[in-house]
């Protein structure tokens, strides 16, 4: 399906996200992810991230979770609104996972389904098992400035055969007959053309090496960085490997009062 964006929003509607649910989504993260929310009728609950990091505070996640809703016969409620809270969607923020294995442990009360960003992190490892496969249905983008690109595309990701095929309905046009062109409910023209899907999986082979070089920039900015007051390049945890799909640095603002200006180094102005 296309793009990454369809992706998410079929996954939502296939866990059952509707009307006046709520999604958590960390606040550090693309439009997109919001925007899918939004298109199934449920609303974000914007969550806290870690400032070194900005991947979903987790501890300000579970804090949260404890103090400020009502849990009953599995299901979770905001005690202020009283909505369901009824799916979580970490973003794997710039190639970096968020960790998975302590997220899952924090939910494992609340009843709240896990639906997996991982657009901007295909072939990141988390506890050396790959992005993807880490929830119960995850999503992967395949646009133009991703690490595999079909120029557009996405894909959903699940173990369970029932998701798989709620999925797969919705996104062509639900269509329940093709000889009478009966459909049973609303669906979606998300099917990727098959021109895109060869040349994305054509490039699957050379994965391993497409993150290796993008990690090797990421090392690259850091060393060249590293003596600047007031730079910082993103930490990447013990248990994780970053994809490093974008390359960034954190500006100190005590010292770039004014925002991204440049920075000096030996090798001129960047």
């Amino acid at each position: 399906m296309q793009p990454g964006t369809a992706a998410l929003h079929l996954a939502l509607l296939a866990i059952g996200v509707g009307d006046r649910d709520l999604v958590i989504v960390p606040e550090a993260t693309f439009v997109a992810t919001v925007n899918s929310i939004c298109y199934c009728g449920a609303s974000p609950l914007l969550a806290d991230v870690d400032p070194r990091t900005g991947l979903l505070d987790l501890d300000g996640l579970q804090n949260f979770l404890q103090n400020e809703c009502d849990t009953a016969d599995g299901t979770t409620t905001e005690r202020s609104t009283g909505k369901t809270i009824k799916a979580i969607v970490p973003f794997h923020l710039y190639g970096h996972p968020v960790d998975m294995d302590a997220l899952d442990t924090i939910l494992k009360p609340y009843g709240i389904t896990v639906v997996e960003d991982a657009a901007e992190a295909l072939g990141a490892r988390c506890r050396d098992r790959p992005v993807g496969g880490l929830g119960h249905t995850a999503i992967l983008s395949f646009n133009g400035n991703k690490i595999i690109t079909g120029g557009a595309g996405g894909m959903v990701l699940t173990p369970d055969p029932d998701i798989a095929k709620r999925v797969r309905y919705l996104a062509s046009q639900a269509r329940d007959d093709a000889l009478y062109f009966a459909h049973g409910e609303i669906g979606f023209n998300y099917r990727m053309p098959n021109l895109n899907a060869a040349l994305i999986v054509a490039q699957l082979d050379r994965l391993d090496d497409f993150v290796s070089r993008k990690r090797d920039v990421a090392g690259r900015y850091a060393d060249l960085f590293a003596d600047i007051p007031g730079v910082v390049t993103p930490p990447e945890a013990s248990w994780a490997e970053s994809s490093c799909w974008m390359s960034i640095l954190s500006l100190d603002p005590e010292i770039y009062t004014s925002g991204a200006e440049p920075i000096i180094w030996p090798g001129g102005t960047t």
